[in-house]
């Protein structure tokens, strides 16, 4: 069993121990990622999260997320070494959007919101209108 430290999307590292599970099955790189994030999420109830949305000029497409932390999310999603995700064939993003100052409930509820549109004109929507994003914080506050 391989231990680590990491700090992504969480403003406190954390350790978290790589390999078998108590079944003995091992545990893929993405079971890992999200039992990490829901840990290290959990127990940063004071933190304001982030509704982020990245373009990708190179493959042309767009990917949506939410984070406690931005810019160390976005230096993750374009970090060829270590990011292991859909979003390594994009490599390099750029921030297109981030909605800001939310509650994790806000943020997951948003993000999901902004995913089941899956409209580019509604991303640029979003830029150009500021009412969409006020009415968004109101409706899931």
């Amino acid at each position: 069993m391989v231990s680590i430290v990491i700090g992504i999307g969480s403003p406190v590292p954390m350790r978290y121990d790589i390999g078998k599970s108590k079944k003995g099955s091992k545990k893929s790189h993405l079971q890992w990622l999200f039992e990490f994030r829901e840990k290290s999420v959990s127990k940063d109830t004071h933190i304001l999260y982030s509704v982020y949305i990245l373009y990708s000029p190179k493959i042309d497409k767009y990917y949506i997320g939410y984070t406690g932390d931005i810019s160390k999310r976005l230096a993750y999603h374009n970090d060829i070494l270590r990011n292991r995700i859909w979003t390594r064939r994009g490599i390099p993003w750029e921030l297109f959007f981030q909605i800001d100052y939310l509650s994790k409930n806000q943020a997951v509820i948003i993000e999901k919101k902004v995913k089941r549109m899956k409209s580019r004109v509604y991303l640029k929507n979003l830029t150009r209108y500021p009412e969409m994003v006020e009415k968004l914080k109101k409706q899931y506050g």
